[in-house]
């Protein structure tokens, strides 16, 4: 018992506070806006660029965690790889798949809310927990700033709200893509070294 107790805690990674550096993923790119707004460079950060970039990221995630679903039988990866699908079509403009992201999205956390149990034994303390909860967030943030929750009218935080709003929208989506790609190669690291110890 006692072995099996020092093999848990050698396994687990010590957890300071550069470990939760992902969280402040959600600021670049309101950042970004801004600078490139000051310097008439806004066009960079435009619709058109970023969904350009979006997609490949979308599709990375799909490949990520379809792998890893299809190897480890990872129940977190085979989830991500269904949430991964449902934004790549709506990046791609299939049609429906605006409403259709949110009903794939409402269905994985049903089922993610079902087998918590299961994915917190999987994922607790580990970096993936982290990254998991930092691409949640900016996933958040991104529909608080769609919906103009910052702007004028509701909460007023952002300046130029109006000016920079599509920009502002699209780059913290963009941002929320590649936090979850990156989660995924996260996933791998972890789950790879908890296979060799098994």
């Amino acid at each position: 018992m006692i072995m099996t107790n020092d093999m848990d805690a050698l396994l687990k990674p010590r957890r300071t506070a550069i470990s939760f550096w992902p969280f402040l993923l959600w600021m670049p790119p309101i950042i970004a806006v801004y600078l490139l707004g000051h310097f008439q460079l806004e066009h960079w950060c435009g619709r058109s660029i970023l969904e350009q970039i979006a997609l490949p990221l979308a599709l990375i995630s799909i490949v990520s965690y379809g792998l890893l679903a299809w190897r480890r039988g990872n129940e977190l990866a085979k989830m991500l790889f269904v949430l991964s699908v449902g934004f790549f079509c709506r990046e791609w403009h299939f049609a429906g798949t605006t409403k259709g992201v949110y009903i794939i999205a409402g269905i994985v956390g049903v089922w993610f809310i079902y087998r918590r149990n299961v994915i917190r034994n999987l994922i607790k303390n580990t970096p993936v927990e982290i990254w998991l909860w930092a691409t949640f967030l900016c996933y958040v943030m991104s529909q608080l700033i769609a919906r103009r929750v910052f702007g004028e009218k509701y909460l007023d935080l952002l300046p130029m709200e109006e000016q920079y709003h599509i920009s502002l929208e699209e780059s913290m989506e963009t941002i929320a893509h590649l936090v979850l790609a990156t989660t995924s190669f996260v996933s791998w690291k972890q789950f790879d070294v908890k296979k060799e110890n098994t």
